[in-house]
């Protein structure tokens, strides 16, 4: 709650938290949370792949927030899901929705790949991909 004049009420200034900040806060929380139990939910060679992607995705762009997108890991920053990744019968695939931001040099824009492997090089395409995708 915000006091006269807009300025912070007492017990805000004691707590250091303004209204929506803290639900803010819980929501993303929240929503990393559940994305993370979706992983963990996955066999174990699978969940090994998705642990990985999701740290590579939120190393590349620190300002990507986890969030799950149609039921599956995705992320975003501030608004639409920008990149995601599934497991369909223990097939990894990784992908960019229309949100993303691609390169339109080429008619044929790549927008998904199949993840059989993550090795140094795999992980740096990758993030280079996330990179892009986010702008």
């Amino acid at each position: 709650m915000v006091g006269r004049f807009g300025a912070a009420t007492a017990e805000q200034q004691v707590t250091g938290h303004e209204e929506g900040t803290t639900v803010a806060r819980t929501t993303r929380t929240d929503d990393a949370a559940k994305l993370l139990e979706k992983i963990a939910a996955w066999p174990e060679e699978q969940r090994a792949v998705g642990e990985r992607l999701h740290a590579l995705v939120v190393a590349a762009v620190l300002e990507l927030r986890p969030r799950l997108y149609y039921g599956q890991p995705g992320y975003a920053r501030g608004g639409p899901v920008l990149v995601f990744f599934r497991n369909d019968d223990g097939l990894i695939s990784f992908g960019l929705t229309e949100k993303a931001n691609r390169s339109a040099t080429d008619p044929l824009v790549e927008s998904a790949w199949f993840v059989n492997a993550l090795d140094a090089a795999a992980e740096r395409r990758l993030t280079a991909v996330v990179r892009t995708a986010a702008g």
